[in-house]
């Protein structure tokens, strides 16, 4: 769809080369080449030239569009195959993609400051068309003035003719500019959408390393509680245990405490004998 626009481009300014070429002819002399044959010689040079750069991006865009979901595929791949292994070596490799996503990422934003770029200078180009065509409008209202009250018609009509003749080649160079700068705003659009789109991958492929790692702090959490459980159970029989042990030795202690007094009271008292 561009390039077919492009060669309408240049079929409307070969027209116009056409159409210069022979009242160039006809005058016999080259003063007639004013600077709006320089503008429409310098116009041809840069469409050109812009024409072989957005070819030339529109190629490098695909490839990086391509790579850049084939990487994107093989990263998320990566992330389920290793759900269950260890996770520092995932993270690593999901860091190494990502430096290759930022690597075309600021490819992409290159390729798109080149294109405002070339936009800001079409619209310059604009701007000195538009003043051209103003500056002949004005010589058609001093021409229309100077024959109402000088009556040279002949003259006077032959200057409007070719006045009005350049006027027409303005018009045809401005909506050519027009069409170009329409189509560099629609390549930009379409990158900054290809951009979004490659943004909203890598941003899905973090989420999905984030849930990854979610899960595993689960599981992490839940064997904690396991753990913690039984850990408290074993603190709980060894404090019964030790319950146990002290409540027996001191029934023990008081047994044989009790059995002593029971000796001491039971033994009669042996008689003793006075010496006189």
């Amino acid at each position: 769809m561009d390039y077919d626009e492009v060669n309408s481009d240049h079929e409307a300014h070969a027209s116009t080369e056409f159409v210069k070429e022979p009242e160039i002819k006809n005058n016999g002399s080259s003063d007639d080449l004013d600077p709006l044959t320089e503008a429409f010689n310098s116009y041809h040079n840069l469409q050109q030239v812009l024409e072989k750069e957005l070819h030339k991006f529109q190629e490098l865009g695909k490839e990086e569009s391509i790579s850049l979901l084939h990487g994107g595929s093989e990263s998320s791949s990566c992330i389920h195959s290793g759900h269950d292994q260890a996770g520092e070596a995932s993270s690593s490799r999901w860091f190494g993609s990502d430096n290759t996503g930022e690597k075309r990422l600021t490819c992409l934003d290159s390729g798109v400051l080149n294109l405002v770029k070339n936009v800001e200078h079409l619209e310059i180009k604009l701007e000195e068309t538009k003043r051209i065509l103003d500056v002949k409008e004005s010589q058609i209202r001093e021409l229309e003035s100077t024959i109402s009250v000088s009556g040279q018609g002949t003259e006077m009509e032959i200057g409007i003719e070719d006045i009005f003749q350049q006027k027409i080649e303005a018009e045809i160079e401005h909506l050519t500019f027009s069409r170009s700068v329409e189509n560099l705003k629609r390549k930009i659009k379409l990158i900054e959408e290809e951009k979004a789109l490659a943004e909203a991958h890598e941003t899905l492929s973090k989420l999905e390393e984030a849930k990854t790692k979610a899960e595993n702090l689960k599981n992490q959490a839940l064997d904690l509680q396991d753990h913690c459980v039984d850990i408290k159970e074993m603190q709980e029989v060894k404090s019964f245990k030790k319950r146990v042990v002290k409540t027996t030795s001191c029934l023990l202690l008081q047994l044989g405490l009790l059995f002593i007094l029971f000796n001491v009271l039971l033994v009669p008292e042996s008689e003793t004998v006075v010496p006189t």
